[in-house]
């Protein structure tokens, strides 16, 4: 990273309003550096970033997701120091405009940098931290969205501990590198399912009640029908198929009598939203 160090540039650079830039990078992949446009004499000046979002990596169908997008910007030791003893500044806020990239359409995120106290004697870099909300994932179908980075233009407004102004750096434009990698990438997919089995014989009855309780990862309660299949040994005895309701559907055999070992295996079909699963469940007739 090139640093200006020379004293005088650095004042000039922030009376005539320069500025500190973050990238949008995968949180994965670490720090990623911009060139920023201060204004001359400094002229472009690199700065370490990281950018990412709190996204799952698997949003399911029917459910609903607003990922928050995270950008760290590294404000390097020499510009840092001069905000505080140069220009007294206590504390550090902003604004970093994101231009990304989504599914290949444009999207500017303005994002706030969240206010920080300054060291009064920076030993490195002072990371400001700038988040915002992204437009909420609420997926119907499969696929997934992708992010993407772009330019980056970015505002620090330094603090006195009066609260007055000690300078800012306004509007500069930061420019994406060519190994930048993407921001995230999202996929839209039915929530997986299981089926949780129970079987109960009344030997008085003769009467089987096979029942299922079908659960998704995603939360949702599963709608669709289940089929359960009463076996004797390996022979399917007959099907029964139930419409769930609440999650849970029931399935009745009657004129189970001959004695042996029994089985019922139950598939749940899946629906629109949800995969679908299956179980089983053995019982004995005595």
């Amino acid at each position: 990273m090139r640093v200006v160090t020379v004293r005088r540039l650095l004042v000039a650079a922030l009376v005539s309003g320069g500025l500190v830039a973050p990238a949008v990078v995968h949180a994965d992949t670490g720090y990623l550096t911009y060139s920023c446009d201060l204004p001359l004499p400094v002229g472009p000046t690199a700065f370490e970033v990281g950018a990412g979002t709190n996204a799952p990596s698997t949003v399911y169908l029917g459910t609903g997701y607003t990922p928050t997008l995270k950008t760290l910007a590294k404000i390097p030791k020499d510009l840092a120091k001069l905000a505080a003893s140069s220009l007294d500044a206590e504390w550090v806020e902003g604004t970093i405009v994101s231009n990304l990239t989504v599914n290949g359409a444009p999207m500017s995120v303005s994002q706030k940098i969240v206010k920080r106290s300054m060291p009064a004697d920076p030993s490195g870099p002072v990371e400001v931290t700038a988040l915002a909300a992204l437009p909420r994932l609420a997926p119907r179908a499969a696929g997934s969205t992708t992010y993407l980075p772009g330019d980056l233009e970015v505002t620090l407004k330094f603090t006195k501990a009066n609260g007055s102004s000690a300078g800012a750096f306004s509007n500069l434009d930061c420019h994406m590198p060519s190994n930048s990698k993407q921001v995230d990438k999202v996929a839209f997919a039915k929530s997986p399912s299981k089926v949780s089995p129970s079987v109960r014989y009344s030997k008085a009855k003769k009467k089987v009640t096979a029942g299922a309780k079908v659960s998704a990862t995603s939360g949702l309660v599963p709608t669709g029908k289940v089929t359960a299949a009463l076996f004797k040994g390996t022979r399917k005895v007959r099907t029964v198929t139930a419409t769930l309701a609440g999650g849970k559907a029931t399935a009745v055999f009657k004129k189970v009598k001959a004695k042996g070992g029994y089985k019922v295996v139950f598939a749940y079909a899946g629906s629109s939203t949800v995969n679908g699963s299956g179980a089983s469940r053995s019982f004995t007739v005595r």
